[in-house]
């Protein structure tokens, strides 16, 4: 009786065989299982590839900021050695102008000199002149 009742009811017979039809395709039930496979493979990929996105701004971000940074440390080196080379005239104006002043107070002090020997002869004169 078995038998009888599986002759009966082949659509029982078919979903025991594996759910494949007599023409030997498979039935829905494996259309939408590989349309899910595939759906859920898009949006792991979807996924995946809006985290790399979203990385690959991070790190793009982190870029522009070190390449700001080593503009302005450019810059910086540059008003660096602008000072220094001003500096350096500076240093060089400083000391021609103490070589200006000693040779200034060399020449007041020859001056100082003279005169106090021209006073020492003219007064020695005088007293030359009373003595007689």
């Amino acid at each position: 009786m078995t038998e009888e009742k599986k002759l009966e009811n082949p659509a029982d017979a078919e979903r025991a065989a594996g759910a494949v039809s007599r023409s030997g395709k498979p039935q829905k039930p494996v259309y939408v299982y590989l349309i899910a496979l595939f759906a859920v493979a898009l949006l792991l990929m979807s996924l995946s590839f809006f985290m790399s996105h979203r990385s690959n701004q991070q790190v793009i971000g982190q870029l522009q900021q070190n390449t700001s940074t080593l503009q302005l440390l450019q810059e910086a080196e540059e008003r660096n050695a602008a000072l220094s080379k001003r500096i350096s005239e500076l240093e060089d104006e400083v000391s021609a102008q103490n070589k200006t002043i000693f040779d200034l107070q060399q020449e007041i002090y020859d001056l100082q000199l003279e005169l106090a020997m021209k006073e020492n002869t003219g007064v020695s004169a005088e007293t030359d002149e009373a003595a007689e």
